[in-house]
């Protein structure tokens, strides 16, 4: 609804006849079928459209679709929707750039609250939530580089934690620096790492 809000004309294919019903009765221009098939692509005008959205249930098949699509219509820019890291990982190694993670900001979303419950501040859970979402983004991209060697894997994704626990605990440590800039009563009778 948001790309046609915007003017942009969209073709769907879809695998429920009553979800393509609903399409057609609001003047979207939809096709019942498995888009994993050639024919079915072809005749959604795949060759002429900018972007192929992936929004389905099935990883294997989303892959299937994408590996599709780079080999018959290659100038086609490819953006999906990802179940889970593993799937993360295999859309990036099939040049699958434009993907977004199905619980990944609710589940950042969800420790950003935690934090919140467990007295931190909302300036320092949300500054934490962003910080965490921007690495895990960058290490996306290097731990799927890695992914499947075990041991490699292993040691990377170590690499990471450590990083990030370096990353959190420095803007910990500035938080608190600027808090005692403006209160400095408080920081004389409170240890730095209980300052939130």
């Amino acid at each position: 609804r948001l790309l046609t809000a915007q003017g942009y004309h969209m073709t769907v294919l879809d695998h429920s006849a009553d979800q393509i019903d609903v399409l057609r009765r609001f003047g979207n221009k939809a096709y019942y079928g498995d888009a994993a098939r050639l024919d079915l692509l072809h005749a959604a005008g795949a060759s002429d459209a900018q972007l192929l959205v992936i929004a389905i249930d099935a990883p294997d098949k989303t892959l299937e679709i994408v590996e599709l699509a780079h080999k018959h219509f290659p100038k086609l820019r490819i953006a999906a929707r990802a179940i889970d890291r593993r799937h993360a990982y295999q859309l990036l190694r099939l040049g699958v750039e434009h993907f977004k993670r199905e619980t990944f900001d609710s589940a950042v979303n969800l420790g950003v609250d935690a934090l919140k419950l467990l007295g931190n501040s909302e300036e320092s859970a949300e500054k934490a939530g962003t910080l965490f979402r921007a690495h895990d983004n960058a290490s996306l991209k290097i731990l799927a580089d890695v992914w499947g060697d075990d041991a490699s894997y292993g040691v990377a994704i170590r690499q990471r934690t450590e990083d990030l626990k370096q990353v959190l605990m420095k803007d910990k440590e500035q938080q608190s620096k600027l808090k005692c800039s403006d209160a400095p009563e408080v920081c004389q009778s409170t240890p730095a790492n209980e300052i939130r």
